[in-house]
């Protein structure tokens, strides 16, 4: 008995939510990081890499390769390997949409006199939702000549703090959206869930979509007068005096408005 009992805990904590605690409440989350790119070629052929990788100039070997990741993603790490020193220099930029703007992620400088650099490079992104990289593409700028060997991008689906699985082949990606999001990236809310406006989750707070309190074609209820008995001890308002109040709950947000 104890033995099932342990097995069956087990296999809870296995099957558990990973967008929700144990009491069902809703928790900051993130898909599982997974290979998004990569490429190889043998060392003889290090500038003829394979379909899908664009080289601005294949005969020289100091161009940009740029690398397409099929969809939005949030990068955790880009590995370079060369067959020789690689290039002096290296510029590592990237880009959330085709056709750019390009943002430099990492910079390795040329020193002078350098023959050139390290046979593997590896660029990390920084810890902290704050520093996440998101790129759809990736560029990397060699000055000077570099038998590129391999490299591979890893990272995550962009699913904004609110789903736990992916689908990242897919095309677009599509995240396994929770807290009554939607979208490929859990980008909005449910139409049924559209009480606040849409925020993406934090560590901090899920910001989980919240269901309407009333339907879109039923106006926002309004509260009954009531009165507000006001009573001062000096001053002109010595007797009792009353104030009518009418409070108007609307959507999202509560306006008081007093009226004499």
């Amino acid at each position: 008995m104890p033995g099932t009992f342990a097995l069956l805990l087990l296999l809870s904590q296995t099957t558990a939510d990973p967008c929700y605690h144990p009491g069902g409440q809703p928790r900051f989350c993130l898909p599982p990081v997974t290979r998004l790119a990569s490429t190889a070629a043998s060392c003889p052929q290090a500038c003829a890499l394979s379909p899908g990788v664009a080289l601005s100039t294949p005969a020289a070997c100091n161009g940009s390769l740029t690398l397409a990741l099929g969809g939005s993603f949030l990068l955790t790490s880009v590995s370079l390997r060369f067959c020789t020193p690689g290039p002096p220099a290296l510029v590592l930029s990237a880009s959330w949409a085709t056709g750019g703007p390009w943002r430099a992620l990492w910079r390795r400088p040329a020193w002078p006199g350098a023959l050139g650099g390290p046979e593997r490079l590896t660029f990390r992104s920084p810890p902290g939702p704050k520093a996440s990289v998101v790129a759809s593409q990736l560029r990397m700028e060699f000055g000077g000549r570099a038998g590129l060997a391999a490299a591979g991008v890893r990272g995550r689906c962009q699913c904004h703090g609110h789903a736990a699985h992916c689908a990242a082949r897919a095309q677009p990606p599509r995240c396994r959206c929770r807290h009554h999001t939607t979208g490929p990236g859990c980008e909005t809310c449910r139409p049924s869930h559209r009480d606040w406006p849409w925020r993406p989750a934090t560590p901090q707070h899920p910001h989980p979509c919240l269901r309407e309190s009333w339907p879109h074609s039923t106006p926002a209820p309004l509260c009954s007068a009531s009165k507000l008995r006001i009573h001062s001890e000096a001053g002109p308002f010595s007797a009792a005096s009353e104030v009518h109040t009418q409070r108007n709950i609307l959507r999202g947000q509560q306006a008081l408005h007093l009226v004499d």
